[in-house]
């Protein structure tokens, strides 16, 4: 989980830009390689890339197999996020290797694949926002009109997600994470933000799905506090109140639950 850049109204995922970064940089020391060596590496390296980018996804759904299970078809939303930079950065190189024709230019394309996998990690590590408290924000709203104080869950871990009715991407990952919370060992709150509590009780009944796990964040207190205006948006938190990790844009099951895995590992701990 990192953090995001933006350029205008848009808002990008620095992994993300980290990943097409490193596509490029290959390309270009792919091009240079060819230049030096007299070969075409082209359309090996996109051969290359193909490969890595299939292999990546693959190696992340196997690893979470069990949370694609009742859900195949999310296997192909790879705009959730969900790689396996490792396995791809492999497959890559093995792709190299058995494409091209020259030894020694399959060799330095190999290093290339090295080098630009090992700038993504480090720029990757570097870039990570650091663990920080959770800002004190106004009490949040049941649907139902109780005050429900965030204090309420210090001292276990916590997850929020901010969304909105008017959210496509929130929309999309709203079902999905109101049957998570209801069997999660780690409390779920699905934070509306800024809307009143008729807008989101009409739009949960005309979709179908449950708000045991609603509450309403009437003045957009959370991501004022946040300085965020990126929805939907999923903090985690230690039971200690620090958010220790950042999921921008809609997120898939498999990364709920590699999440949630996390946070009881490292409460399990202290």
């Amino acid at each position: 989980m990192t953090g995001f850049v933006t350029l205008g109204p848009l808002a990008f995922a620095t992994d993300r830009l980290l990943a097409l970064a490193a596509i490029a940089l290959f390309l270009i020391l792919m091009d240079v390689i060819g230049r030096k060596s007299r070969q075409q590496t082209a359309r090996p390296a996109w051969t290359a890339i193909i490969a890595g980018v299939i292999v990546a996804r693959l190696a992340f759904v196997w690893v979470h197999r069990q949370a694609f299970a009742d859900d195949w078809f999310s296997a192909f939303a790879i705009w959730q996020g969900g790689f396996d930079v490792q396995a791809g950065a492999f497959a890559a190189g093995v792709a190299l290797l058995l494409v091209m024709r020259s030894r020694r230019t399959a060799i330095l394309g190999f290093g290339a694949v090295l080098l630009c996998f090992t700038l993504f990690t480090a720029v990757d590590i570097f870039m990570r926002p650091d663990v920080r408290p959770m800002p004190q924000v106004a009490p949040l709203q049941a649907l139902d009109g109780r005050a429900v104080p965030l204090e309420r869950y210090r001292g276990r871990p916590l997850i929020i997600n901010l969304w909105a009715t008017w959210c496509l991407p929130c929309r999309r990952e709203l079902p999905m994470l109101a049957e998570l919370a209801e069997t999660a060992p780690v409390p779920i709150l699905l934070v509306d933000h800024a809307e009143d509590a008729d807008t989101v009780r009409a739009f949960l009944a005309r979709e179908g799905v449950s708000g045991k796990a609603v509450l309403l964040d009437r003045t957009g207190s959370i991501a004022r506090a946040l300085g965020s205006a990126i929805f939907p948006t999923t903090l985690f938190l230690d039971r200690r109140g620090n958010i220790v990790a950042t999921h921008y844009g809609e997120i898939s099951r498999a990364a709920m639950l590699d999440q949630i895995a996390r946070l009881e590992q490292v409460d399990g701990k202290e």
